[in-house]
């Protein structure tokens, strides 16, 4: 959400972020991961990440192991926002959440405030034009572990964890923020659960539009459409400043996957067609899911 300030042309975008699933597999990593996506999402918006509050939610501190959890997740807080220059200016802790002695996930939540200087330069999340170029920003990974791909598959949560590098996490805000300074893109999606398919989809939604795709790559298909690796954006542009663009992010890992138009989720791996689903059908489950939950469908 964005925030419009008084008196100013400037104003706060709002982000919360956490993934239990990555904190359960290895806990200072997963919390790093929720700071980053809590920062990332700030960026794609146009904001730059200013501070931070927690809401730490974790079973019995006199279980060893839950106690082991809640220090790695501070640890992994504590040096991710060190990083991005975020100070926890509050927060929370919840202990003793558990069922018959079983204890949740570890589910350390994110709240992070960014500011914009300009609401001019405010960016949106979702395919804004018809034909716009679409290019992911950053490297996909083999990063299945905790992904909501086996999840939905029937396997167990198991890892390894995916790994974020603070280092290029930061590159890629530093980078995004750069490109919507300079009026070079349109919308910017961050990729997190479900990877690039759900954020394809979800860009898709609000222009009602679909996307054509053609990706070349050594990946299986599987893992290019739903790895969770981090430190990924889709962004869009428009042909006319595609250009200004590539020159813009030539020293940064990208790759072209297609354009805005149509009305499927269309995506080719390799010149071979591995999904194609009308953004409308997509649009009723996505619409749809948390009704079904409640009536217990």
């Amino acid at each position: 959400a964005v925030l419009r300030l008084k008196q100013s042309t400037g104003g706060l975008a709002v982000s919360v972020d956490g993934n239990c699933r990555f904190s359960y597999l290895e806990p200072r990593m997963g919390a790093m991961m929720a700071v980053s996506e809590a920062c990332r999402n700030l960026a794609c918006s146009g904001a730059r990440p200013i501070g931070a509050t927690n809401c730490l939610n974790f079973g019995s501190p006199e279980n060893p192991e839950v106690m082991w959890q809640f220090i790695e997740t501070v640890e992994g807080i504590a040096e991710a926002c060190r990083k991005f220059g975020t100070p926890i200016t509050g927060g929370n802790v919840s202990f003793y959440n558990e069922t018959n002695r079983t204890p949740i996930l570890p589910t350390p939540v994110m709240g992070m405030v960014g500011k914009i200087d300009d609401l001019e330069h405010r960016l949106q999340s979702h395919f804004t034009h018809q034909g716009d170029q679409i290019y992911l920003l950053g490297e996909t990974r083999e990063d299945m572990g905790g992904s909501i791909y086996l999840e939905q598959l029937g396997f167990p949560l198991h890892g390894p964890c995916p790994t974020v590098d603070l280092e290029q996490e930061k590159a890629l805000q530093d980078q995004l923020l750069e490109l919507i300074q300079r009026d070079l893109i349109e919308s910017a999606h961050d990729l997190s659960e479900g990877g690039l398919a759900f954020a394809l989809a979800e860009s898709c939604f609000l222009l009602n539009c679909g996307v054509r795709t053609d990706v070349s790559t050594h990946l299986r298909p599987d893992y290019l459409c739903f790895s969770e690796s981090p430190s990924r954006v889709v962004v869009s542009v428009t042909k006319q400043r595609e250009p200004d663009f590539l020159e813009s992010i030539a020293r940064f890992p990208a790759t072209k996957l297609g354009e805005v138009g149509g009305e499927n989720l269309a995506i080719s791996i390799n010149s071979k067609i591995v999904v194609s689903v009308s953004i409308e059908e997509l649009f009723g489950i996505w619409d749809q899911a948390l009704d079904e939950v409640f009536s217990g469908a």
